[in-house]
């Protein structure tokens, strides 16, 4: 009986061999290739690892050297640590569960450079337009009137027409009305028939001429009455309007002088100026962030619509547990972070897609004292996607002492403000809950060494705000964040906008004196004419109610004259 199968155990030997080569040779290079691959797609840039090293016992991965680059500037890390190493849970790992009770990320810094691009190919996107500047350039009044529709301008045109075309429907229908030929010949008829009468039958048959004269008039007499009637309504609505476009060009100089024109309370936004810029940078860097920590969280969970097959037809079926765990959780991982003031440590605990499962929300916190230029930070928050209907995230970050060295706040044309030296203190806290986006911050600073303007500068606003910024030694800012992660507002305070608002304001009252009247003076000049000629085609309307209303009068005399004309005493006249 032979107890070794010589040819089993050497086809044994064989297969064991050549498994541990490709161990040995081919895994590491597998699991680089793995996460550098899976991370450039999350990140949207290249991922890179330097080396990945798997061990058997006990079962481990340590990785060395991974950089996470900037999509936004290609050429820096936004994250690169230096070590990652952690041991996995061999049982759950059996089970398709990768558990890891506890990690250690070491040598973390952020926005180191790079020494080739880590960019991949995509389509370019449009970054946020910068806000405009104040230039603190009162504009050349006759640009301005250039570009610029004036109310007094198309007012006056507008009801010039209209005037003119209702007048000469009125004139029109005046001429079918009687006119004073019209009147005269009234006039021979009634002096006719007021000659002496000799018998009954000559006075009947004259108070009959007289009677139909009378109703003739009469016709005439409504007809006159209607239109002037009318003519007397349209008149008075226009007379309003007149009035309300001779106070146009008032309008037109308050409306252009606001626009253009700077005031010292316009001064009040000047915060948002300096420091939205990089506030809103600074904020829509976080929710890009978040969002790719979204979808690493998002890695082990199985698609959306994708339908779960039966086991029996290949796909793995999630079957009830004693204790159930996610697919894929760290416990704990202890972070150590480099940068340029010293080495912060924290802790960030419960990573896992799914929360609900786990029952617990991700949370971290990070801290650091003693610092070269700095006193101290923390970092404390948490993402809770337990119920996955309701997400809220929660961050609060806060420095103490910071010692400011040679940050420029606003590099452009107009102003250029810098901090040459200081100390500040700053909070910033910024809650989501589900799209909604609340996050504020507060800073103090102090003992500043503040650089404002241009030496050559000729500007006046910008001369005298750049001479008060520089006299600051301390101020307080203040910012908020609100409304959704894809449409949010932003509104700035600060103190400096009282030091312009003081230093400035006498300068600007002076300039806008000027500014306001050469604009009045020029819109009057262009608006004139045409107020004119609508006032001058009003005066045409009323002339033609004039006329109508003076008919009027002769009617009335006329049909009057003729009732006292009637030779009734003592007769029966049928209608009188």
């Amino acid at each position: 009986m032979k107890w070794i199968r010589w040819r089993g155990l050497g086809a044994f030997v064989l297969i064991t061999a050549i498994v541990s080569v490709f161990w040995f040779l081919v895994i590491d290079r597998v699991i680089e290739h793995y996460i550098e691959k899976a991370g450039t797609s999350m990140v949207g840039a290249k991922v890179e690892l330097d080396k990945a090293d798997l061990s058997l016992f006990p079962l481990g991965l340590t990785l060395t050297r991974l950089q996470v680059t900037d999509p936004s500037s290609p050429m820096r890390n936004a994250l690169e640590a230096g070590r990652i190493a952690f041991l996995m849970d061999g049982v759950n790992l059996l089970l398709s569960k990768v558990t890891i009770d506890e990690m250690s990320v070491e040598g973390v810094r952020f926005n180191t450079p790079r020494e080739s691009s880590g960019a991949i190919e995509k389509a370019a996107q449009a970054g946020p337009e910068e806000e405009p500047f104040l230039t603190f350039e009162i504009p050349d009044v006759m640009e301005v009137l250039k570009k610029e529709e004036l109310e007094s301008l198309r007012l006056a045109s507008e009801i010039k027409g209209r005037i003119e075309s209702d007048r000469l429907k009125f004139t029109e229908a005046l001429k079918g009305l009687p006119d004073e030929k019209k009147f005269d010949s009234y006039r021979e008829r009634l002096n006719a028939l007021k000659t002496r009468a000799n018998g009954p039958a000559e006075v009947l048959s004259k108070a009959s001429s007289l009677m139909a004269l009378k109703k003739e008039i009469e016709a005439d007499a409504a007809n006159i009455k209607t239109l002037a009637r009318d003519a007397g309504k349209t008149a008075s609505y226009y007379r309003e309007r007149v009035e309300f476009a001779l106070g146009a060009p008032a309008r037109d100089v308050q409306r252009l002088t606001d626009k253009y024109a700077i005031t010292p309370q316009g001064l009040a936004n000047l915060s948002r100026l300096f420091f939205s810029g990089e506030l809103i940078a600074w904020t829509d860097k976080a929710l890009m962030w978040r969002g790719r920590a979204e979808r690493v969280m998002k890695a082990y969970k199985p698609d959306e619509g994708v339908e779960v097959k039966p086991r029996g037809n290949g796909a793995d079926v999630r079957f009830p547990e004693r204790k159930p765990t996610p697919d894929f959780l760290i416990r704990k991982a202890f972070v150590s972070v480099n940068i340029p003031s010293g080495d912060i440590s924290g802790k960030v605990s419960n990573i896992t897609g799914d929360q609900q499962i786990l029952g617990s929300p991700m949370s971290f916190e990070f801290s650091g004292e003693r610092l070269k230029g700095l006193d101290s930070m923390s970092l404390t928050g948490e993402i809770n996607r337990v119920v996955p209907g309701q997400p809220s995230d929660y961050a609060k970050f806060d420095v103490r002492g910071y010692r400011i060295k040679d940050i420029d706040i606003s590099k452009g044309s107009s102003m250029p403000l810098a901090l040459r030296s200081g100390v500040a203190d700053l909070s910033i806290t910024a809650e989501i809950k589900g799209d909604g986006l609340d996050a504020g911050l507060k800073a103090g600073l102090s003992k500043l060494d503040l650089t404002a303007g241009r030496a050559d500068e000729k500007n006046p606003f910008l001369k005298a705000g750049a001479e008060a910024l520089s006299r600051v030694k301390a101020f307080g800012l203040g910012a908020r964040a609100s409304g959704t992660v894809d449409n949010y507002s932003l509104s700035v305070t600060s103190d400096l906008d009282n030091v312009l608002m003081a230093s400035a304001g006498a300068v600007i009252a002076e300039k806008m004196s000027v500014f306001r009247a050469k604009l009045t003076k020029e819109i009057n000049e262009e608006a004139g004419k045409k107020l004119k000629d609508m006032r001058s085609e009003l005066s045409a309307l009323t002339a033609v109610k004039d006329e109508l209303d003076s008919r009027g009068l002769l009617t009335d005399r006329l049909i009057e004259e003729i009732t006292k004309s009637l030779p009734t005493k003592g007769f029966k006249i049928p209608g009188f």
